[in-house]
């Protein structure tokens, strides 16, 4: 009998995390659509000095591109869409 009311109270505390957790993402989710709805291509990016080392990022990323690799080109080349 204890052993059942054990099972049944941790799986209602397992299922309130669960319900929490993908509601948090599903909100957060929702918060990230503005972004990527409203992204624009800039280069050279805007930085600022809490956004860390992005530069040293963009070189370690760089070795997997080739001059062959494919590019977008014309008046559409700063677009995201592909």
């Amino acid at each position: 009998m204890l052993h059942l009311l054990v099972s049944h109270v941790f799986m209602f505390f397992s299922m309130t995390s669960a319900s929490y957790i993908v509601g948090q993402w599903l909100s957060q989710w929702r918060n990230d659509l503005f972004v990527w709805e409203n992204k624009k291509f800039s280069r050279p990016p805007v930085l600022v000095k809490g956004d860390g080392p992005i530069q040293a990022q963009r070189r370690w990323f760089k070795q997997f591109y080739s001059a062959s690799s494919f590019q977008k080109n014309g008046p559409d080349a700063a677009s995201l869409e592909w």
